[in-house]
């Protein structure tokens, strides 16, 4: 973006000879305070940022929450396809996560990531808007650093994949597994990794019954060793466990499908 300050002109030239599609992809790759000046350097470019189907976020600076903020607003666009969230949340923060979260759920978005860094473990998480597991659209949802709380009714039926990481998913939280992977029928692959620190942690995947992969990563960093783990997943074809034995016992009830293990330390 530096380079477009220093030469104005030049990149009005150049803009004019670009299509739409190549305005969407270049614009898709700014980080997002820059999506929206780029606005100012053409007539094509005025209103394009405004139609983004993917937008990626990774937060460099507190200012740049506020762009994001800012884009949502004028975003005149009928669907987003790719939403990534990548910031240093604080509790202070919610209302803004909500906001983004709605509207990436309105505009039919596909491929959903939320990935919260917190600074101290003492604050707390972000808890999930329940919304979010109703939306008909999601191919892919990745979430970090969240509290995962189920809804009474869910459904996300075209949902693919699955990532969690260093999320607390409660203390029924084999029941929440359950029901959030057998109200997905075309979920295929499940990523957990470092969830449930501080619970057992029961791994229910019993009544899901297209997933064929499924990754388990454990580390030493804030697990307690007094917790165990179970693990039922009957339609599992393969698995991956990579541990570094935090917790007190390990129990694999059910894989009976399973035709590629890898048990290893990450």
């Amino acid at each position: 973006m530096a380079e477009i300050e220093k030469n104005p002109k030049k990149m009005t030239n150049m803009s004019e000879r670009l299509d739409e599609r190549d305005l969407h992809n270049i614009l898709s790759e700014l980080p997002m305070k820059d999506v929206v000046r780029a606005g100012f350097l053409s007539r094509k470019w005025r209103n394009q940022w405004k139609y983004l189907a993917n937008v990626v976020f990774k937060q460099s600076t507190g200012k740049e929450i506020e762009s994001l903020t800012h884009f949502i607003s004028l975003h005149r666009g009928n669907k987003i396809k790719k939403f990534h969230v990548e910031f240093k949340y604080r509790p202070n923060k919610e209302d803004q996560v909500n906001e983004w979260m709605s509207f990436a759920i309105k505009k039919e978005v596909e491929d959903l990531k939320l990935d919260l860094d917190m600074k101290g473990d003492n604050d707390p998480l972000y808890i999930l808007p329940p919304f979010i597991f109703n939306c008909e659209s999601l191919v892919s949802l990745s979430l970090k650093g969240c509290v995962l709380e189920l809804p009474d009714s869910i459904y996300l039926p075209n949902l693919h994949t699955l990532s969690l990481t260093r999320m607390e998913i409660g203390s029924r939280n084999g029941r929440t597994i359950r029901k959030i992977t057998s109200r997905a029928p075309l979920l295929e692959r499940m990523s957990l990794v470092n969830c449930s620190r501080f619970r057992n942690f029961n791994i229910d995947a019993s009544e899901s019954p297209n997933l064929k992969e499924l990754a388990i990563i454990e580390t030493k960093v804030d697990l307690a060793r007094s917790t165990g783990m179970d693990i039922c997943a009957p339609s599992v074809e393969k698995l991956v466990f990579l541990y570094a034995s935090p917790r007190r016992e390990y129990h694999v009830k059910d894989v009976s499908n399973c035709l590629e293990c890898t048990f290893d330390e990450p």
